[in-house]
């Protein structure tokens, strides 16, 4: 990761991306006494009281009744506090009024590999992808997005999930980039410096810096996956906006159903939402896309084909959202999503899932503004491959730098074969990026589940 101190066997994006700057509260400084005139009492100054008989003046009393008052109105002032800090919440959730703050499993704010701030203005890059059944499991499928705002333009690079990675320094638990969110490798800790330690500072399980013993945490699963394609390919990600099955029902669901066209007959959905549909365009459910998105495959090559045939479902959903205001998109599907069991995986820009998932829509209406002939799919070029006895997709690595540079660096300094660290186990013949655009896939989206 960018924002650690780290000697890596893999090429240094330095020269090519920032990391993300995390905000840190200055410390208090302590409040000063005001200074009196030499800090001590002088005795010989204070009037003297006598004795009984004596010729000295009493001390003054101190009325009692303004002192019972103050007392009194303090205690009302502290009692109406603690009436408002207490019953006030419980009104508002009665009558109505809360915030619209999306409530969703707290995740830590992670550090990692973000644009240059001097490009940042011009270009953007963010991951788009499906999980599994179950989050754990690979994922379904997995893509980089650049988008370029000084061109106008958005391309695509489809990365099959069964991609190999590169695994000479152990920097992953699994071999397959669609396992790393499922499998986080864990991270070296130390307790007195509260902070990750990597192999430099790392001497017999000590933190060299300060001899401390160092312990295990479990790792950070969107770090794991977007260090992929930091090292693996030399990209820096500025967000990620994964779905599960569940957001991605619920969304699909919210805006009335997608409009696919269906190569062949097929039966898609699950119990009361299962349905046989015969090939050609037909508007599905939320459960009838998820079904279809998540067709299993044995092959590599088969789920490869199955990603570029499911580039359809990812355009219906991109034109149906752009087809809303911001406001509409916000209110009536993405707000609920996120409010759902399942909301959609996204890094967390500021202190209110609410204001992140607002920036989604507005990023998503400010691309709906360009024709659909400026996005472009390409899938990632290689081929599949064993290894070990394992089935992989292995990318090929001078095709894939041409690729990237071609097509996804139009800002940044060059990309080199030299300069991916991604490993490539078979190469006999040219990959094929399979390239389309989006209006070569899309279709009118018309039609609304059930015929409302």
């Amino acid at each position: 990761m960018a924002n650690d101190n780290k000697s890596d066997k893999r090429v240094s994006l330095t020269s090519r991306v920032t990391p993300t700057k995390r905000t840190t509260q200055s410390a208090q400084q302590p409040t000063k006494r005001p200074s009196g005139s030499g800090g001590s009492v002088n005795l010989s100054q204070r009037t003297k009281t006598t004795a009984k008989g004596g010729t000295g003046k009493k001390a003054a009393k101190k009325p009692v009744g303004k002192t019972i008052m103050w007392t009194l109105m303090a205690l009302l002032v502290v009692l109406c506090i603690v009436l408002f800090l207490i019953v006030y919440p419980l009104i508002k959730d009665m009558f109505g009024g809360g915030s619209s703050e999306i409530i969703v499993p707290d995740e830590d704010v992670i550090g990692f590999t973000q644009t240059p701030s001097e490009i940042s203005d011009k270009v953007n890059y963010y991951l788009v992808g499906l999980f599994g059944e179950e989050i754990t499991e690979q994922m379904d499928s997995l893509a980089l997005v650049c988008y370029d705002k000084d061109a106008g333009k958005v391309n695509v690079m489809e990365v099959p999930t069964d991609t190999i990675l590169s695994n000479d320094d152990d920097h992953w638990t699994v071999r397959k980039i669609g396992n790393v969110w499922g499998n986080p490798k864990a991270i070296d800790w130390c307790d007195e410096c509260k902070k990750r330690v990597f192999d430099p500072e790392i001497e017999n399980k000590t933190h060299t810096v300060c001899g401390a013993a160092l312990t295990s945490k479990e790792g950070s699963a969107p770090t794991n996956l977007i260090e992929a394609f930091n090292y693996e390919f030399s990209m820096p990600i500025d967000n990620y906006y994964l779905f599960q099955h569940g957001s991605l029902k619920e969304t699909v669901d919210f805006l009335g159903g997608l409009d696919v066209k269906l190569a062949d007959d097929i039966t898609l959905g699950t119990d009361e939402d299962e349905k046989h549909f015969e090939a050609g365009v037909q508007t599905l459910s939320g459960a009838q896309v998820v079904d279809l998105m998540s067709e299993d495959y044995s092959r590599v090559s088969s789920k490869v084909e199955h990603q570029v045939a499911c580039r359809q479902v990812w355009v219906a959903l991109f034109a149906r959202l752009a087809a809303l205001d911001v406001d509409t998109m916000y209110d009536d599907v993405l707000y609920k999503v996120m409010n759902w069991d399942n909301p959609i995986k996204m890094h967390r820009l500021s202190d209110y899932m609410e204001t992140d998932t607002k920036e989604l829509c507005k990023l998503i209406a400010e691309m709906g503004k360009l024709p659909l002939e400026n996005f472009t799919f390409y899938m990632m070029p290689g081929e599949p491959a064993n290894s070990g006895g394992v089935a992989y997709y292995s990318g090929h690595k001078s095709e894939v730098a041409k690729l990237l540079q071609e097509q996804f660096n139009p800002y940044g300094d060059p990309i080199k074969e030299e300069t991916l660290t991604m490993e490539e186990i078979a190469f006999y013949e040219d990959g094929d990026t399979q390239t389309q655009t989006f209006a070569d896939v899309a279709v009118e989206q018309t039609g609304v589940v059930g015929g409302e």
